[in-house]
């Protein structure tokens, strides 16, 4: 039931679409009783984002590189000890077991990831100079997101984007630059935070010139990176 739970919360899955395990109509009502009861509670929703990574690097790890665009060996091992590390520190465990921690001889590269439509190649130099400052620049495009598009679209975009994210080194060294539709980029970063990943938006002075022949131009000029 707990993995099944995490995944209700994550996904904000509909009452009805819930999959239960109980035998008749009076064992499944009870479920649904406590799945609601349990869904209140906060470790739910402070370990939800926590579950979604470890799942995954469960899986990863399970299928022993055979599956498609496997993580690297290092990164499995920095995923579960970010995983352990949380965990512990949320149930104010003592320690995390020291066998389970490894040092890292090698500093993870800072990354600056562009999630929007507009490509750094298209940037003014002042916001290609403040992106740099992050780190190096990754760009990748935010999806197209259909006005009919449901809640649970929205969702399994958002844990699909953001695991990609998450993927891609630890999560003290990634900014990510979120600008798209408003309900995905809530939800994104939403989820990115969680894993302690510093998301921003660009800021933009809007300039507005009146040309010779009277007609108006409108300039956007970028003037820094804000933190949501």
């Amino acid at each position: 039931m707990l993995n099944g739970l995490f995944t209700i919360y994550l996904n904000n899955t509909k009452e009805e679409q819930w999959k239960l395990s109980g035998k008749d109509e009076e064992q499944r009502i009870r479920e649904k009783q406590t799945i609601k009861e349990l869904l209140d509670y906060p470790v739910v929703k402070d370990l939800s984002s926590t579950f979604l990574v470890t799942t995954n690097t469960r899986n990863d790890y399970n299928h022993a590189g055979e599956n498609p665009n496997p993580t690297k060996a290092q990164k499995l091992i920095d995923q579960i000890d970010e995983r352990l590390i949380k965990v512990f520190e949320y149930f104010n465990l003592p320690q995390v077991p020291s066998e389970t921690l490894h040092s890292h001889p090698h500093p993870q590269s800072a990354l600056f990831i562009n999630l929007s439509n507009h490509p750094s190649s298209t940037w003014q130099p002042a916001q290609l100079e403040a992106a740099r400052q992050y780190g190096e620049i990754i760009d990748i495009d935010f999806p197209a997101v259909d006005a009919l598009c449901s809640q649970e679209k929205i969702n399994l975009l958002a844990n699909q984007y953001a695991q990609n994210i998450i993927n891609r080194g630890v999560p003290t060294c990634i900014t990510v630059h979120v600008m798209g539709e408003m309900t995905l980029t809530f939800r994104l970063v939403e989820l990115l935070k969680a894993q302690g990943i510093c998301c921003v938006a660009s800021t933009t002075e809007r300039i507005v010139n009146t040309l010779p022949d009277g007609k108006k131009e409108t300039l956007f000029s970028f003037v820094q990176f804000r933190e949501y």
